[in-house]
């Protein structure tokens, strides 16, 4: 009899799972965050990358005056750096950052991503098809320091880590360089108004001094008026009296006698 019960509590459990997990949303797969993983599966055959457009549209949304540099550019230049002749991953994480920066991104593009996993970080990722051409350009350069399939994409898969790495540099750097405009800008305009504020200063002790000038030499000048008046007024005048004498001597003179002709010579 306890055996039955027991056998049936049981039962009873069994279908309460069955009926919660029939209940239940299908989960989907989680989606792989192995980015080298996947761009392996897709290959790196000149068929596989046929279509991927260089630079990636995005590129030039980010920098409408954007100029990429050509494959071949910066496979020559590749070759002009001697500091990666000795190690592998330093080597193909520089030819990387080439591609990234100068030809597949361009900056602007890297410094709003990065290269993560989904929910991994806040920005968005790197388009991936520019990474699939930068792992098809890496393995075309360094098959000969890389034969082996396995060794090539491990070290790869640390290249992806050192773009997100160099994505957040280039973030931080303009960033940085914003900051520096934009406190350079808070510097100048703040000399400009100094200058405007001096230069206001100066104009209005200049008013004021003129003012007091002025105010200071009021009564001079009214004291130089009233003497000029003066002695305009003693000059007219002196004037009028010389020439009321003058009139008064020609009047008081005898006029002299009329002229007559002399008729005693025959």
């Amino acid at each position: 009899m306890l055996n039955s019960s027991h056998g049936s509590q049981n039962t009873l459990v069994r279908q309460q799972r069955q009926h919660l997990a029939n209940a239940s949303p299908c989960r989907k797969k989680p989606v792989s965050d192995d980015y080298v993983k996947f761009i392996r599966q897709k290959g790196i055959s000149q068929s596989s990358i046929s279509d991927i457009k260089i630079p990636v549209p995005q590129a030039y949304l980010s920098d409408p005056g954007f100029t990429p540099c050509s494959e071949e550019q910066i496979i020559h230049q590749f070759h002009q750096n001697r500091r990666c002749d000795d190690d592998v991953r330093k080597a193909m994480a520089f030819l990387s950052k080439m591609l990234a920066e100068k030809r597949v991104f361009g900056t602007k593009l890297m410094a709003q991503t990065t290269v993560a996993g989904p929910n991994h970080s806040t920005y968005k990722n790197l388009p991936e098809e520019g990474i699939h051409y930068i792992a098809y350009v890496c393995r075309k350069v360094m098959m000969h320091r890389i034969p082996n399939e396995d060794e090539f994409w491990e070290v790869f898969r640390d290249v992806t880590r050192k773009l997100a790495a160099r994505c957040r540099r280039v973030r931080h750097s303009k960033k940085t360089r914003s900051e520096e405009r934009d406190a350079k800008r808070l510097r100048e305009s703040s000399a400009v108004d100094h200058h405007r504020h001096h230069h206001l200063q100066i104009s209005t002790t200049a008013v004021a001094v003129d003012n007091d000038a002025l105010k200071a030499a009021a009564p001079l000048l009214s004291n130089l008026k009233s003497n000029a008046t003066d002695t305009f007024n003693a000059a007219l005048e002196h004037r009028l009296q010389v020439n009321e004498e003058h009139l008064k001597g020609i009047q008081s003179t005898p006029l002299q006698a009329s002229f007559k002709p002399d008729t005693s010579v025959a």
